[in-house]
């Protein structure tokens, strides 16, 4: 971490705090995407392929059923976990009768 030490200086309380500005904005990490962010429950419920209410999942982050955190009363969620999440509840094709009579018979 970059420290900065700031000397004591007669300025006025606009400059200090463009001073401060410059300071907080000068040594942002550029490489936080997208989905390194944190989304609220809002955000999930319109992206959420089948528009889930708020309260089904508040029920299914209570539960576990949904990669979420918690702090106070508020619910987080991060994307690229939900996408995971979504990607592993993808329905796999199912084997049609010939196929599957051609797997017993070839055992």
């Amino acid at each position: 971490m970059i420290k900065k030490v700031l000397q004591i200086e007669n300025i006025t309380a606009e400059e200090l705090f463009g001073r401060l500005d410059n300071i907080s904005t000068s040594h942002l990490d550029d490489s936080v995407s997208e989905h390194d962010t944190w989304k609220d429950i809002n955000w999930l419920v319109t992206y959420m392929p089948e528009r889930t209410s708020v309260k089904t999942i508040q029920f299914k982050a209570r539960n576990g059923e949904l990669p979420a955190y918690k702090l106070g009363r508020t619910w987080y969620f991060k994307k690229e976990e939900i996408d995971a999440f979504l990607e592993s509840h993808k329905v796999k094709p199912q084997l049609t009768t010939k196929q599957v009579a051609d797997q017993k018979l070839s055992k």
